[in-house]
């Protein structure tokens, strides 16, 4: 009987069950990559401060909306804005206040 075939064959075996069961402890597919903690803090903080613009964005537009700034009045703020485009500059000024 020759046997040199098989010598080959089981060390190629035996090495892929190693390397397979090596594989298996250290890579876990139902655990999630982890992230940094700084990349979650500024994904968190980037959301936050989107969703808190939006809500600015939101709320000085509804106000602009009920009491529009038609004419600039003779006040420290209404010298400020433009007499082209007063209600653009009020609501941008409405939306910083709301922001801020």
């Amino acid at each position: 009987m020759d046997d040199r075939g098989r010598v080959p064959f089981a060390l190629i075996g035996v090495l892929l069950l190693v390397i397979s069961a090596t594989l298996a402890t250290t890579v876990d597919p139902a655990r999630p990559p982890v992230d940094s903690d700084s990349a979650v803090v500024v994904d968190r903080a980037t959301a936050t401060t989107q969703t808190e613009l939006r809500e600015a964005v939101s709320a000085a537009s509804r106000d602009a909306a009920a009491d529009p700034v038609v004419e600039p009045a003779d006040t420290p703020v209404g010298r400020v804005l433009d007499d082209e485009r007063p209600f653009r500059d009020a609501l941008a000024l409405r939306i910083y206040l709301r922001a801020r």
